[in-house]
């Protein structure tokens, strides 16, 4: 693909579609291109992906050597994957939580909850977010989870609310 200089960006004949009339521009400045004949559009990792039909590790790794630049990879740790998947563990958690709670604040039993967050500092979206409904009870969180997070799951990442103290799944037995 030849560039042509057109101001301060660069045009030529997108190489994702077949065209006449250049609509491919790239920004240097921006680092960006777009195609205003197919809509492709991205980021220099992007047009290497979307060009060379490769995952973005080895768009890198292309990017890298075309450029000779040295990529040091480290191995992790035992500790350091075990660190790693407990983040993951704790963010999936807490995501289903957020979108259960969420919903439960848009059912008929919710919405009458749905006055208490007015009388907060904070926005209904906020609320929406961050407060949970007693709506669905005690167990109602623990009963939409899905069936993959028994046990080990629920134990890494030590999320004792899903369950009562002593039950098979919870980090800490009963005193």
């Amino acid at each position: 693909m030849t560039l042509k200089r057109r101001g301060a960006n660069y045009v030529a004949c997108c190489p994702f579609h077949n065209e006449k009339t250049p609509s491919f521009y790239v920004s240097p400045s921006k680092g960006i291109y777009k195609c205003f004949g197919c809509g492709k559009a991205g980021s220099a990792v992007g047009f290497v992906m979307e060009h060379e039909h490769c995952s973005y590790v080895e768009a890198l790794r292309w990017l890298a050597d075309k450029y000779h630049i040295e990529i040091v990879e480290k191995e992790e740790s035992a500790d350091e994957i075990a660190q790693r998947q407990r983040r993951e563990s704790l963010l999936l958690v807490s995501e289903f939580a957020q979108k259960f709670y969420a919903s439960q604040l848009q059912t008929p039993e919710g919405r009458s909850v749905g006055d208490v967050p007015s009388a907060l500092p904070i926005s209904a979206s906020e609320a929406s977010k961050t407060l949970p409904s007693p709506v669905s009870g005690w167990d109602g969180l623990r009963r939409a989870r899905p069936r993959w997070w028994m046990p080990p799951l629920l134990r890494a990442t030590k999320w004792n609310i899903f369950w009562p103290q002593g039950w098979p799944c919870s980090t800490k037995t009963a005193a």
